[in-house]
């Protein structure tokens, strides 16, 4: 959802935020009391009541440009009641004993009139860390903790998905019960869903292709350590949550495991995956790079995202990969050996049910360097040649 393209630039100047707010206050620690997470699920409830959700959209979204890559959160989008195309007002739960130990006031300046949302992150306990993003009001409780003031420090603003937003934080120690109101979601323009993420520092990290281009942390909460969500409910909750992921509007169900989605497509030395403009050094924004990886919804597709590089190419692309030749071949089996491969790829729904929009050419002449190129002919049997157009990625 595009009013959620700001979430992974956010989320970089959220950590920087910690660690100035850290240097400047060396003894405010919002975990301290919280107890090592075990084996038993932590949350009980689930954050929106049934009704309020019509599809719970898995893992590894992808909105470019500002959701270039698959994304490490999930989407609960909102019911929506006649033709505004504004998502219902829906209350939030607290899904558990725990704590938010910090808040981001996000103003989107681009909108008219400019109105504030609001991203916090839940404990239950230290390892485990359950984000929400996309939070229209905060429970009048959590605003008395604030001194029923939103915050203006350690602010940045800044540009992504063609859009303004001024984001704040700040670290808070408020603790809450499961059952307990947290605030609302819905009802401002463009705010479809409520997002959902969680780091689970306890994993095995996830790979990635680049990882000096993957946020990390000390404490463990970033991209080497995306969890499910929904894995960490009790069993009625989780099982009334995943029954509805699939895609935004609830009409196609995710079938393929893992059911809750994936946002670590990298495969090393193959085309799949993130790629990255020459020169970067830092994954946030992601607006300009590339990704070539599989649909959330439907993983049986193929999909080109592509930023705003590519001019010629922007948006997202999608394909049913094959296992040999040279059209169509699954990312995953692409490599410098490989030679030049041609896609004929759709726009619009995933896979068959697009609309044709010609052929996309794809070389890597190394384990680390791919070009890509858009022709307006399908793909025919070749042989294929890029244009001026095409363009250089790297990891």
């Amino acid at each position: 959802m595009r009013t959620s393209n700001a979430r992974r630039l956010a989320a970089s100047l959220i950590l920087l935020a910690a660690s100035a707010a850290c240097h400047e206050n060396k003894k405010f620690d919002p975990t301290a009391g919280l107890p090592d997470c075990g084996t038993d699920a932590p949350f009980t409830v689930a954050p929106l009541a049934d009704a309020s959700i019509r599809g719970l959209n898995p893992l590894g979204n992808l909105n470019p440009p500002g959701h270039t890559f698959p994304t490490d959160h999930m989407y609960l989008y909102l019911a929506i009641t006649g033709t505004t195309g504004v998502a219902d007002i829906a209350p939030i739960t607290v899904p558990g004993d725990g704590r938010i130990v910090s808040l981001t006031a996000s103003q989107h300046l681009s909108a008219s009139p400019v109105f504030t949302d609001w991203g916090l992150v839940f404990m239950p306990c230290k390892q485990l860390q359950i984000n929400f993003g996309h939070v229209a009001t905060l429970s009048s409780a959590i605003m008395a903790a604030l001194g029923g003031n939103i915050p203006d420090s350690n602010c940045q603003t800044y540009s992504t998905g063609g859009q303004e937003f001024k984001n704040c934080y700040e670290q808070t120690k408020i603790d809450l019960h499961a059952g307990d109101p947290l605030g609302t979601a819905g009802g401002n323009p463009g705010q479809l869903a409520l997002d959902m993420g969680a780091f689970d520092s306890r994993i095995t990290p996830l790979v990635w292709a680049d990882p000096t281009l993957t946020r990390q942390s000390p404490d463990g909460f970033d991209d080497f350590h995306v969890v499910c969500p929904v894995d960490y409910f009790a069993a009625g909750p989780k099982a009334a949550l995943e029954a509805r992921i699939g895609s935004f509007d609830g009409s196609t169900p995710r079938t393929v495991p893992p059911i809750c989605g994936t946002v670590d497509q990298d495969v090393v030395g193959t085309a799949q995956g993130r790629w990255f403009v020459p020169g970067t050094t830092s994954l946030s924004p992601e607006d300009p790079h590339l990704a070539l990886v599989h649909d959330n919804v439907d993983p049986t597709f193929g999909t080109f995202s592509a930023g705003t590089t590519t001019s010629a190419f922007n948006g997202t692309f999608h394909f049913t990969p094959a296992t040999t030749g040279n059209v169509n071949l699954d990312f995953n089996l692409v490599t410098p050996a490989a030679g030049m491969v041609c896609y004929d790829v759709t726009v619009g729904s995933g896979g068959a049910g697009g609309t044709p929009a010609g052929s996309v050419l794809v070389q890597m002449s190394s384990p680390t360097d791919l070009k890509i190129g858009r022709v307006a002919s399908p793909c025919g049997t070749g042989p294929w040649t890029f244009t001026a157009g095409a363009k250089s990625f790297v990891r």
